[in-house]
């Protein structure tokens, strides 16, 4: 049970890692983001990626958390400059902001 006026966010991502190791630096990641996130699961699908693929495909399914209330305080936030996403959609993305 959550929090009074705490809302969840859950999304899921397919992905492809070419290896062990960047599958769970991939994960590591999504733990240690400054907001509160959750794995909720992880599941593998052998077989499914591109032609010719010899990477892990796999499905992560992932919770944030977020307080509407504190929506007021959004044009007190510092700007953060971020790299191009290099031709990936975000899933998370408001259309039309």
């Amino acid at each position: 049970m959550l929090p009074a006026g705490v809302k969840k966010l859950s999304y899921t991502l397919k992905v492809e890692s070419d290896s062990y190791k960047s599958m769970k630096t991939f994960l590591q990641t999504i733990e240690n983001l400054p907001r509160i996130t959750v794995i909720e699961s992880l599941n593998f699908s052998p077989g499914e990626g591109a032609p010719g693929s010899s990477g892990l495909q796999y499905t992560v399914t992932v919770s944030t958390f977020y307080y509407p209330a504190l929506s007021r305080y959004s044009d007190y936030l510092p700007e953060i400059d971020v790299p191009a996403a290099g031709h990936k959609s975000d899933p998370v993305a408001i259309k039309g902001q």
